[in-house]
């Protein structure tokens, strides 16, 4: 319990101090509540990126600030470094990030609204394409849950004939 406590006042902290570099007042006193609490918990991963993993980012500059980019990444047990780069790029660049998800994230239960949320999609390959034409942010990790299953900490990629991402890069043109 006193670990726990002593975790968490660490994380509130690292919030109050970067509060002004994350323009937090903005973010986190947003009109709507909604959006607002999403603001906070987003927060919330950018300090337990950094106070638990010391998650950094190298070459955050190359995401642009307008227009279409995809990130292709792999997919670990828990994709935590997709979490903690989302939250980067939400801070730091005022954009979100449409992800692809698996089909069964939509299912469990209690799952559905916060998929909604963060902008995950199912999506086939045109559904990509149309969101990258629209000057969306879209991450696919092609090992996926076979990836995130078998994988290990050597970062070995499990892609075998998975394709699907290139041909949304190649349409897309990206």
């Amino acid at each position: 319990v006193i670990f726990i406590s002593l975790y968490i006042t660490a994380l509130a902290l690292y919030v109050y101090r970067n509060r002004e570099t994350l323009d937090a007042k903005r973010l986190i006193y947003h009109d709507k509540r909604w959006k607002g609490l999403l603001y906070m918990i987003i927060m919330l991963w950018e300090a337990h990126g950094y106070y638990w993993h010391g998650y950094e980012v190298d070459g955050l500059h190359r995401i642009p600030k307008e227009g279409p980019a995809l990130i292709v990444y792999y997919h670990g047990c828990i994709p935590l470094d997709h979490f903690y780069l989302m939250t980067k790029i939400i801070l730091y660049k005022k954009r979100f990030i449409r992800s692809v998800g698996d089909h069964f994230l939509f299912m469990v239960p209690g799952s559905k609204t916060l998929m909604k949320e963060l902008h995950v999609l199912a999506g086939p390959v045109d559904e990509c394409v149309k969101l990258l034409n629209e000057g969306n942010l879209l991450s696919i990790a092609p090992g996926g849950c076979r990836e995130g299953l078998f994988g290990d900490n050597r970062y070995k990629l499990m892609w075998n004939n998975r394709i699907g991402f290139a041909k949304v890069a190649v349409e897309a043109k990206v």
